[in-house]
Protein backbone atom coordinates (compact mmCIF):
# COMPACT_ATOMS: atom_id res chain seq x y z
CA UNK A 1 0.00 0.00 0.00
CA UNK A 2 1.33 3.64 -0.84
CA UNK A 3 2.16 5.25 1.99
CA UNK A 4 1.28 9.44 3.18
CA UNK A 5 3.99 11.36 2.40
CA UNK A 6 3.87 14.53 4.39
CA UNK A 7 4.92 18.33 3.40
CA UNK A 8 4.49 17.93 -0.81
CA UNK A 9 3.27 21.28 -0.67
CA UNK A 10 6.88 22.22 -0.80
CA UNK A 11 6.70 21.54 -4.80
CA UNK A 12 3.10 21.82 -5.68
CA UNK A 13 1.56 24.82 -7.63
CA UNK A 14 -0.72 26.54 -6.39
CA UNK A 15 -2.81 25.03 -9.31
CA UNK A 16 -1.78 21.22 -9.08
CA UNK A 17 -2.95 22.14 -5.17
CA UNK A 18 -6.36 23.49 -6.13
CA UNK A 19 -7.02 20.55 -8.32
CA UNK A 20 -5.88 18.57 -5.50
CA UNK A 21 -8.46 20.04 -3.18
CA UNK A 22 -11.16 19.83 -5.54
CA UNK A 23 -10.85 16.26 -6.57
CA UNK A 24 -10.50 15.38 -2.94
CA UNK A 25 -13.60 17.02 -2.07
CA UNK A 26 -15.27 14.74 -4.98
CA UNK A 27 -14.04 11.45 -3.79
CA UNK A 28 -15.21 12.23 -0.29
CA UNK A 29 -18.10 13.30 -0.87
CA UNK A 30 -19.19 10.43 -3.21
CA UNK A 31 -19.47 12.40 -6.46
CA UNK A 32 -16.32 10.85 -7.71
CA UNK A 33 -17.67 7.26 -6.57
CA UNK A 34 -15.18 3.91 -5.75
CA UNK A 35 -13.80 2.24 -9.22
CA UNK A 36 -14.50 5.39 -11.21
CA UNK A 37 -11.91 5.93 -13.94
CA UNK A 38 -10.16 9.22 -14.47
CA UNK A 39 -10.27 10.71 -17.92
CA UNK A 40 -6.02 10.11 -19.60
CA UNK A 41 -3.87 13.23 -18.30
CA UNK A 42 -3.95 14.27 -21.56
CA UNK A 43 -7.44 15.46 -21.74
CA UNK A 44 -7.96 16.00 -18.05
CA UNK A 45 -5.13 18.63 -17.88
CA UNK A 46 -6.78 20.43 -20.44
CA UNK A 47 -10.39 20.18 -18.68
CA UNK A 48 -8.65 21.87 -15.81
CA UNK A 49 -6.45 24.23 -18.05
CA UNK A 50 -2.90 22.83 -17.13
CA UNK A 51 -0.16 21.05 -18.02
CA UNK A 52 0.43 17.66 -17.22
CA UNK A 53 3.23 18.26 -15.13
CA UNK A 54 0.97 20.22 -12.93
CA UNK A 55 -2.48 17.35 -13.07
CA UNK A 56 0.53 14.90 -11.94
CA UNK A 57 1.30 17.13 -8.80
CA UNK A 58 -2.20 17.11 -8.20
CA UNK A 59 -3.02 13.88 -8.67
CA UNK A 60 0.25 12.50 -6.81
CA UNK A 61 -0.76 14.22 -3.70
CA UNK A 62 -4.41 12.14 -3.98
CA UNK A 63 -2.49 8.99 -4.12
CA UNK A 64 -0.57 9.66 -1.04
CA UNK A 65 -3.60 10.18 0.93
CA UNK A 66 -4.66 6.87 -0.38
CA UNK A 67 -7.88 8.28 -2.36
CA UNK A 68 -6.56 7.26 -6.12
CA UNK A 69 -4.29 4.13 -7.75
CA UNK A 70 -2.54 5.08 -10.87
CA UNK A 71 -2.23 1.48 -12.52
CA UNK A 72 0.69 1.61 -15.64
CA UNK A 73 -1.88 0.68 -18.65
CA UNK A 74 -5.02 1.17 -17.20
CA UNK A 75 -5.68 4.44 -16.32
CA UNK A 76 -6.21 6.50 -12.53
CA UNK A 77 -8.96 4.83 -10.18
CA UNK A 78 -10.42 6.53 -7.84
CA UNK A 79 -10.63 4.39 -4.47
CA UNK A 80 -12.87 3.56 -1.48
CA UNK A 81 -12.26 6.77 0.75
CA UNK A 82 -10.73 5.44 3.96
CA UNK A 83 -13.00 3.90 6.33
CA UNK A 84 -12.23 3.18 10.40
CA UNK A 85 -13.00 -0.39 11.25
CA UNK A 86 -13.87 0.15 14.79
CA UNK A 87 -16.66 1.99 16.12
CA UNK A 88 -17.43 3.60 19.71
CA UNK A 89 -20.89 4.38 19.29
CA UNK A 90 -21.98 1.36 21.09
CA UNK A 91 -20.07 1.57 24.03
CA UNK A 92 -20.96 5.35 24.31
CA UNK A 93 -24.95 5.93 23.33
CA UNK A 94 -25.74 8.38 25.82
CA UNK A 95 -22.51 9.65 26.63
CA UNK A 96 -21.92 12.77 29.14
CA UNK A 97 -21.19 15.93 27.66
CA UNK A 98 -18.48 16.51 29.99
CA UNK A 99 -17.04 13.28 29.56
CA UNK A 100 -16.69 14.23 25.33
CA UNK A 101 -15.20 18.17 26.80
CA UNK A 102 -12.68 16.27 28.50
CA UNK A 103 -11.61 14.07 25.50
CA UNK A 104 -11.72 17.48 23.01
CA UNK A 105 -9.65 19.14 25.33
CA UNK A 106 -6.98 16.38 25.17
CA UNK A 107 -6.90 14.98 21.90
CA UNK A 108 -7.58 18.12 19.27
CA UNK A 109 -4.38 20.32 20.65
CA UNK A 110 -2.88 17.24 19.80
CA UNK A 111 -4.42 16.92 16.45
CA UNK A 112 -3.56 20.36 15.96
CA UNK A 113 0.03 19.91 16.08
CA UNK A 114 -0.09 17.13 14.08
CA UNK A 115 -1.61 18.81 11.35
CA UNK A 116 1.11 21.98 11.84
CA UNK A 117 3.68 18.91 11.42
CA UNK A 118 1.52 17.20 8.68
CA UNK A 119 -0.47 18.85 6.41
CA UNK A 120 -0.47 19.29 2.74
CA UNK A 121 -0.90 22.19 0.45
CA UNK A 122 -4.37 20.68 -0.46
CA UNK A 123 -5.32 20.30 3.40
CA UNK A 124 -4.11 23.83 4.17
CA UNK A 125 -6.32 25.03 1.19
CA UNK A 126 -9.51 23.40 2.92
CA UNK A 127 -9.18 24.78 5.79
CA UNK A 128 -8.43 28.17 5.02
CA UNK A 129 -12.28 27.98 3.25
CA UNK A 130 -13.59 26.35 6.16
CA UNK A 131 -12.66 29.30 8.17
CA UNK A 132 -13.88 31.52 5.24
CA UNK A 133 -16.92 30.08 5.36
CA UNK A 134 -17.47 29.89 9.43
CA UNK A 135 -16.94 33.69 9.01
CA UNK A 136 -20.12 33.76 6.56
CA UNK A 137 -22.36 31.79 8.13
CA UNK A 138 -25.28 33.74 8.61
CA UNK A 139 -27.28 31.55 11.08
CA UNK A 140 -26.50 29.33 14.24
CA UNK A 141 -27.16 25.90 12.06
CA UNK A 142 -24.77 27.09 9.57
CA UNK A 143 -22.09 28.45 11.98
CA UNK A 144 -22.19 24.81 13.57
CA UNK A 145 -22.11 22.81 10.46
CA UNK A 146 -19.11 25.17 9.65
CA UNK A 147 -17.12 24.55 13.15
CA UNK A 148 -17.99 20.92 12.29
CA UNK A 149 -16.11 20.88 9.24
CA UNK A 150 -13.24 22.36 10.37
CA UNK A 151 -12.24 20.44 12.99
CA UNK A 152 -12.70 17.68 10.93
CA UNK A 153 -10.44 19.49 8.46
CA UNK A 154 -7.86 19.39 10.94
CA UNK A 155 -7.88 15.77 11.44
CA UNK A 156 -7.93 14.77 8.60
CA UNK A 157 -4.59 17.10 8.09
CA UNK A 158 -3.18 15.37 10.92
CA UNK A 159 -3.07 11.92 8.64
CA UNK A 160 -4.21 9.90 11.70
CA UNK A 161 -7.25 8.13 11.02
CA UNK A 162 -7.83 6.82 14.38
CA UNK A 163 -7.83 10.71 15.05
CA UNK A 164 -10.47 11.41 12.41
CA UNK A 165 -12.65 8.94 13.32
CA UNK A 166 -12.47 10.06 16.82
CA UNK A 167 -13.00 13.80 15.65
CA UNK A 168 -16.16 12.74 13.71
CA UNK A 169 -18.12 11.02 16.83
CA UNK A 170 -17.27 13.53 18.92
CA UNK A 171 -19.31 16.06 16.74
CA UNK A 172 -22.35 14.18 16.56
CA UNK A 173 -22.07 13.88 20.87
CA UNK A 174 -21.62 17.11 20.93
CA UNK A 175 -23.72 19.13 18.30
CA UNK A 176 -26.40 20.53 20.95
CA UNK A 177 -23.38 22.24 23.00
CA UNK A 178 -21.55 23.38 19.67
CA UNK A 179 -24.89 25.34 18.79
CA UNK A 180 -24.42 26.87 22.10
CA UNK A 181 -21.02 27.86 21.57
CA UNK A 182 -22.45 30.26 18.24
CA UNK A 183 -25.79 31.82 20.27
CA UNK A 184 -24.81 35.08 19.87
CA UNK A 185 -22.83 37.36 17.16
CA UNK A 186 -19.65 37.83 19.32
CA UNK A 187 -18.87 34.47 20.18
CA UNK A 188 -19.63 33.69 16.29
CA UNK A 189 -16.84 36.35 15.83
CA UNK A 190 -14.56 35.06 18.65
CA UNK A 191 -15.08 31.82 17.28
CA UNK A 192 -14.38 33.07 13.48
CA UNK A 193 -11.05 34.58 15.47
CA UNK A 194 -9.96 31.31 17.47
CA UNK A 195 -10.48 29.20 13.91
CA UNK A 196 -8.29 31.80 12.03
CA UNK A 197 -5.30 31.91 14.79
CA UNK A 198 -5.35 28.03 14.55
CA UNK A 199 -5.56 27.91 10.33
CA UNK A 200 -2.59 30.36 11.06
CA UNK A 201 -0.30 28.23 13.14
CA UNK A 202 -0.97 25.17 11.25
CA UNK A 203 -0.57 27.14 7.80
CA UNK A 204 3.12 28.65 9.41
CA UNK A 205 4.19 24.42 10.57
CA UNK A 206 4.57 26.20 14.04
CA UNK A 207 3.56 22.78 16.19
CA UNK A 208 4.13 24.40 19.35
CA UNK A 209 1.43 27.68 18.77
CA UNK A 210 -1.02 25.29 16.78
CA UNK A 211 -1.27 23.30 19.58
CA UNK A 212 -1.50 26.14 22.58
CA UNK A 213 -3.69 28.14 20.11
CA UNK A 214 -6.35 24.91 20.01
CA UNK A 215 -6.13 24.28 23.64
CA UNK A 216 -6.89 28.05 24.27
CA UNK A 217 -9.80 27.39 22.16
CA UNK A 218 -11.22 24.62 23.93
CA UNK A 219 -10.91 26.48 27.06
CA UNK A 220 -12.88 29.37 25.46
CA UNK A 221 -15.54 26.63 23.87
CA UNK A 222 -15.88 24.87 27.26
CA UNK A 223 -16.64 28.42 29.39
CA UNK A 224 -18.80 29.63 26.69
CA UNK A 225 -21.08 26.38 26.85
CA UNK A 226 -21.16 26.76 30.67
CA UNK A 227 -22.15 30.53 30.46
CA UNK A 228 -24.91 29.80 27.99
CA UNK A 229 -26.18 26.92 30.30
CA UNK A 230 -26.18 28.55 33.38
CA UNK A 231 -28.13 31.27 32.00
Amino acid sequence: MTSTVYGSQATQTPAATQIAADLERRIITGTLQPGTKLPPERAFAKRYQVSRSTLRDALLELENKNLIRRVQGNGTIVLEPPRDEWDLRAMTAKSNPEYVAELRYTIEPTIARLAALRATAADLLQIKEAVAKTEAASNQEDATDTDITFHALLAQASHNPIMAAIVTMTAEWTREERVLTHSNDEWQRLSVEEHSAIAEAIGLHDPDLAEETMRRHMVEVRRRIEQSTHQ
